[in-house]
């Protein structure tokens, strides 16, 4: 069976492109399989997180063209497990940015993950100094 080809438009593989690795999304879909809990992080530069989300979270509908001949493996809440879809939605549940703040004279840096935001507005706190209590 062959993949619907605007499916594949949808989530970024026309042609012959390959945004994430079928080994990787093979290895999610066998995790859940076997029951394990496990949870997906994606570390990127700020622009490509874009590009994978339609992929991933047809996968995690269980639509994934990759997969047609296969059984079916949801990763979206709808078989009472966690929901894995990615929420890119302003102030949504699964994106954030990793923020470190620079210490005071020899202090360490402090490392925070702010979750709602999608984008580098965030990037400027990585520069201000704590101050000392």
């Amino acid at each position: 069976m062959q993949a619907d080809a605007e499916l594949l438009e949808k989530i970024g593989l026309s042609g012959n492109t390959c945004v994430l690795l079928p080994s990787f999304l093979r290895s999610l879909r066998s995790f859940k399989r076997q029951g394990r809990q496990f949870s997906v992080c994606f570390r990127t530069f700020g622009t490509d997180l874009p590009k994978i989300i339609n992929e991933y979270n047809c996968l995690c509908e269980g639509n994934h063209p990759y997969f047609v001949d296969e059984d079916t493996v949801v990763m979206d809440g709808s078989d009472g497990g966690p929901d894995m879809r990615m929420d890119m939605t302003p102030g949504g549940r699964s994106c954030g940015t990793f923020v470190r703040t620079l210490g005071n004279e020899g202090s360490d840096s402090e490392l925070y993950l702010v979750m709602g935001m999608k984008t580098w507005l965030i990037h400027q706190l990585a520069y201000v100094r704590t101050v000392p209590t």
